[in-house]
């Protein structure tokens, strides 16, 4: 069974808007730090009218919301938005810190969605999660001045959460781990042998939600996710066509897809002829002599 340590703060009423910074201004209602067990189940699956951040110290845990599962590893966070439903699974003996908080000013307007999100460990999340360990382990409870640092740590992982695209810095040349979004997401598709890769799988590798990560896409590149990923299979199909001595059945099967004919027609859909045409036409040209 787990063991807590709870520290309750006070709660207000009054909205405070933001300051000169934009920074969104919290109502922190509660926070505990815990250990679990392997296998042990947090209450069934529920939702509250007030945003959760889950931290994770040690261990992974994964996090079912709204049907969809998500895990974090050691030094992700994860934050989830108001009403939303879950259920906490500790797949392995696990220690983390848990917040519940009004946001006061968040822009659900603006035409983003409320929608959970890992925030992947990185050298900012892991100095954020220190200081949030170093409050919450104070005997002696929180003072005012610690809740309002507290508040503004929050603040900055909700910033975290806001942040239209975690891979990206301003000129969409390099992110937090060196790669755009876009650099990103042809790595995953290489590691996944440039086979056709679906938008939910996509997401689920790199801790999304399937909208949200089309959404932002769209919003970066002006292009559709799912569109891309299409033409990046297309792109090695037609490697494997004009270069491989494959045959068009072991192409499809090494793609990934149920069988040669689902690959002809999606071939055929993306380009305008089949794989064997395309094959031929290939074939024609590097017979062609050079002319004189």
């Amino acid at each position: 069974m787990g063991k807590f340590s709870i520290i309750l703060l006070k709660t207000t009423d009054e909205k405070i808007d933001t300051d000169s910074s934009g920074e969104l201004s919290t109502n922190i209602m509660y926070c505990h730090k815990c250990t679990h067990d392997k296998g042990e189940k947090l209450r069934a699956a529920h939702s509250h009218p007030y945003w959760q951040m889950e931290v994770a110290i040690k261990g992974s845990q994964s996090i079912v919301i709204n049907k969809k599962k998500y895990v974090i590893n050691q030094g992700d966070a994860i934050i989830i938005p108001a009403f939303l439903q879950h259920r906490i699974y500790y797949l392995t003996d696990s220690e983390n810190i848990s917040l519940k908080f009004d946001v006061l000013n968040y822009p659900s307007a603006n035409g983003r969605c409320d929608e959970p999100k890992i925030l992947k460990n990185s050298h900012l999340l892991e100095q954020l999660n220190k200081l949030l360990v170093e409050v919450i382990l104070k005997r002696e409870g929180i003072h005012e001045l610690e809740q309002k640092l507290l508040k503004h740590v929050l603040s900055c992982y909700l910033s975290y959460y806001q942040s239209e695209d975690p891979f990206k810095s301003k000129s969409d040349k390099f992110s937090i781990e060196g790669y755009s979004l876009k650099e990103k997401i042809s790595m995953i598709f290489e590691q996944n042998d440039c086979a056709k890769l679906k938008v939910k799988d996509l997401a689920e590798k790199m801790g999304y939600s399937p909208n949200y990560l089309s959404s932002l896409f769209q919003q970066l590149y002006g292009e559709s996710l799912k569109q891309y990923l299409n033409e990046k299979v297309v792109s090695s199909a037609c490697g494997f066509l004009k270069y491989s001595e494959m045959t068009i059945i072991k192409i499809a099967a090494r793609m990934k897809f149920p069988d040669h004919f689902s690959f002809s027609h999606f071939f055929k859909r993306q380009t305008g002829i089949s794989p064997k045409e395309y094959k031929k036409q290939q074939e024609a040209l590097s017979n062609e002599e050079p002319k004189s």
